[in-house]
C-alpha cells in the first residue's frame, strides 16, 4: 500500500523564496510545473509552512490523497 499526496498549487511564482531548499529538492515535478507530488511524510510540514507564512491568501492549495493498493 502506497500513499502519496497530490498538491495542486494554483499560483506559485516565488517557489524558491516560499519553500525551504530541502523541500524544493524533495518535490517531484510532473508535466505541469504547477502540479507537484510530494511524499506523505513531508505533506504536513509543507502545508503547515505554506499556510503559516501566507495565511492561505497568496496560495490556494488543493490536497488530494492518492492511494495505491
Amino acid at each position: 500500500m502506497r500513499l502519496q499526496i497530490l498538491i495542486i498549487i494554483m499560483w506559485l511564482p516565488t517557489l524558491p523564496i516560499i519553500f525551504p531548499q530541502h523541500f524544493i529538492q524533495t518535490i517531484i515535478q510532473i508535466n505541469n510545473p504547477f502540479i507537484m507530488i510530494i511524499s506523505l511524510q513531508l505533506c504536513l510540514q509543507l502545508a503547515h509552512h505554506v499556510f503559516l507564512v501566507h495565511n492561505n491568501r497568496l496560495l490556494k492549495i488543493l490536497l488530494f490523497h492518492l492511494i495505491r493498493l
